[in-house]
């Protein structure tokens, strides 16, 4: 199997560099050169600042004449993040490091790549403030306080996983700098009074999203555990064998050797939720296998990434890491959960994301070897027989058992002809759908048809009946926006997740369907419903089946057949009808079933400029060749504006590429001698002097 590739936008987690990995919160930040030492240039800087001084005993967790701002500023540095918060790479401990040099040398500093931090310090933002005020009690002294955490926040805001709870505890700080009655209450209240303002009046509902802590304990729950229903639902949609939530926040706290479900939860969870992850945490009591479990959860986070999901995965590694830290830790987060797989996840990032080095296997070095020597011996015993002047004889062909043909009950079946079912390499077409050029639209479509099915396999797996969901459905677009190729990727899915049994798609025609005389149509439809069983039947342009005003016309009869087969076998069979959006309303409502047969439709709009662009490139990398710079303006400059209705999108750029590889040919056989560069390279010149026609062309991608 192929190495996947690693977003661009995580590409630090493979570099090698110094790096921050908050993970779920941001993107891993490479550390500037010269970041960390002046940053604690400025820190040291800081604490020489006059309203901080002081004289404390630190014992062994500070050097002696260290100020009170040291302690306060890790606070900073640690929960800026996040209350709860996961850090990875080679400055998971970026917060240590930078105030090392104000530790003792007997100070211990564990490094390693991954771990993960939590507070039970609900509003540690005022630590300062606190300290200050216990040791000078005096109006100037708290708001001193103040303005140095701002000056604090200040500095560290420029780390990306920081800005957000940053900037806003400096829109909070600054305001109460701005305001007479904040300030007063900040100045000359007790402690007890300022943490009262701050829980419950001085933060807005935006604010409070960020800095959930500060409202309060059930803040925290509610906020965490929607963050980690939203992204675990999505997952579910696109990774196979997903967790039930609850079971997954069951087994955590089983794990972590919670005794009782904290009451908090339920108000987080509500009822539902609640009785769900209560009766999973009960059900396990005396049979819960630790290493089991979190293995299963390892597995499913890896078949995440290996998803396209990394992104989700790492959300959600940061959510469950909240609520399941929240969970085994509330109310004084004094404990520590060792529930979830964090190494895990990082270890597995390397191993599907960094390629392997070359090596062969002996044991293929070995084979080589046995696979060489018999065919050695089977030619020396061919040269003998030879010499022996006998006759080699041909083994008997055994016969291979063709799939069972589909056979309608519908009038004419006896006379449909049997139809080969092609043989089709189903390989990675959800990979190969998500490199196609634009298509957003319809690759979420897609991707929600990927999660239909797999939703269905669960559910059987549960005990739940059958659904009697039909896969028919319509495509909606002009030519040339890759409905045909789309299909063709799509029947290979359904065959990759076992909803059809050979993944072939057969693209036909009103001219296939339709019979010249009476009699004639109903086999012809049969024969190719026949041929596409275990995959899809393509009709393109479906509504020339049934021309308008045109009752008496065979068509008809062809929809007929063609919906009873759909009915009589909607497991074995995807039929999808497609053409011009306007078109197709007239023929869905040319049969009174028709509509209700059909109940997904796909839109497919036509390609902007740079995507036209892009599919051009594509098929020269493909055909070999290379573009000279300027070529691509050239054209674009083809391209016409405003697009007529029925302008082709990607046939027409196909028709354009074919034209111009023709008049290339043309230049280059009239060169003398001309280098391989001329022969592979297309140059402006070689573009035709108009638009070539718009008419239909051979299969290919993009039509």
């Amino acid at each position: 199997m192929s190495k996947l590739t690693l977003p661009e936008h995580l590409a630090p987690l493979l570099s090698g560099e110094d790096y921050l990995d908050v993970v779920g919160l941001a993107d891993p930040w490479v550390l500037p050169e010269g970041w960390m030492l002046q940053k604690q240039a400025a820190i040291a800087e800081l604490f020489q600042d006059e309203r901080i001084q002081t004289d404390r005993d630190w014992g062994t967790a500070w050097r002696q004449g260290t100020p009170y701002l040291a302690p306060v500023l890790f606070r900073y540095l640690i929960y800026l993040p996040g209350l709860v918060n996961v850090v990875a790479g080679p400055e998971a401990l970026m917060g240590d490091h930078l105030v090392q040099p104000w530790r003792p040398k007997s100070y211990d500093l564990n490094e390693m790549s991954i771990c993960y931090r939590s507070t039970d310090e609900r509003l540690w933002p005022l630590a300062l403030l606190k300290w200050l005020a216990s040791d000078r009690d005096d109006p100037q002294a708290r708001q001193d306080a103040i303005e140095i955490s701002i000056q604090v926040l200040e500095l560290f805001r420029e780390v990306p996983a920081f800005q957000p709870r940053a900037d806003a505890l400096l829109g909070i700080f600054r305001r109460v700098l701005d305001d007479r009655f904040l300030l007063g209450v900040h100045r000359t209240s007790s402690m007890q009074s300022i943490d009262a303002l701050w829980t419950d009046e001085l933060l807005t509902p935006e604010e409070a999203a960020l800095l959930p802590e500060i409202w309060g304990w059930e803040t925290v729950f509610r906020v965490s555990l929607d963050g980690l229903k939203a992204v675990h639902e999505h997952l579910a949609e696109t990774v196979s064998r997903t967790p039930a939530l609850a079971d997954v926040l069951a087994g955590a706290a089983r794990f972590d050797e919670v005794p009782e479900l904290p009451a908090v939860l339920r108000g987080a969870a509500g009822t539902e939720l609640f009785t769900e992850i209560h009766d999973a945490f009960d059900r396990t009591k005396n049979s819960f296998d630790g290493p089991t479990w979190k293995g299963e959860v390892r597995s499913w986070l890896a078949r995440g990434m290996v998803a396209g999901e990394i992104d989700s995965v790492r959300i959600w590694l940061h959510a469950a890491t909240s609520i399941t830290a929240l969970v085994a830790e509330y109310p004084d987060l004094a404990r520590y959960t060792y529930a979830l797989p964090r190494s895990g996840y990082y270890d597995d990032v390397k191993s599907l994301f960094v390629p392997p080095r070359a090596v062969v296997s002996p044991l293929i070095e070995q084979l080589e070897r046995r696979k060489a020597k018999q065919l050695a011996e089977r030619e020396a015993a061919r040269e003998a027989a030879r010499e022996l002047g006998q006759t080699e004889h041909a083994e008997p062909e055994v016969p291979v058992e063709k799939p069972e043909r589909l056979r309608s009950r519908a009038d004419g079946d006896e006379d449909a002809p049997d139809l080969e079912i092609p043989e089709v390499e189903i390989g990675d077409p959800q990979a190969e759908l998500a490199e196609l050029i634009g298509l957003d639209q319809v690759k979420e479509q897609v991707r929600r048809l990927v999660a239909e099915v797999k939703a269905d396999q669960l559910r059987s797996a549960a005990g739940m009946p059958k659904s009697d969901r039909s896969r028919h459905m319509v495509f909606l677009g002009n030519p040339g926006t890759a409905k045909t190729t789309v299909a063709r990727l799509l029947a290979r899915i359904y065959a990759e997740l076992g909803a059809l049994a050979n993944g072939h798609l057969i693209e036909v025609s009103r001219a296939d369907l339709i019979g010249e005389f009476i009699g004639q149509t109903a086999p012809k439809v049969t024969a190719k419903f026949n041929q596409a069983t275990g995959g899809v039947l393509f009709i393109d342009e479906a509504y020339s089946l049934v021309p308008a005003d045109s009752f008496r016309d065979f068509g008809h009869e062809a929809v007929s057949t063609l919906l009873k087969l759909m009915e009589d076998h909607r497991d074995e069979v995807v039929v999808i009808v497609a053409g011009y959006p306007r078109e197709m309303s007239r023929f869905l409502e040319s049969n009174p079933g028709l509509a209700s047969r059909f109940p997904k439709t796909i839109e497919f709009g036509d390609y902007a400029d740079g995507e036209l662009l892009s599919i051009f490139q594509l098929m020269a990398d493909q055909a070999g060749f290379k573009l000279a710079p300027g070529f691509l303006d050239g054209v674009r400059a083809m391209l016409p504006s405003p697009r007529p209705e029925t302008f082709g999108n990607g046939r027409f750029m196909r028709n354009l590429f074919e034209e111009t590889i023709s008049i290339q040919a043309l230049r280059i056989v009239d060169l003398d001698n001309p280098a391989p560069d001329d022969v592979v390279t297309l140059v402006r010149a070689d573009l035709p002097d108009q638009p070539p026609p718009d008419v239909p062309t051979s299969h290919g991608l993009y039509l």
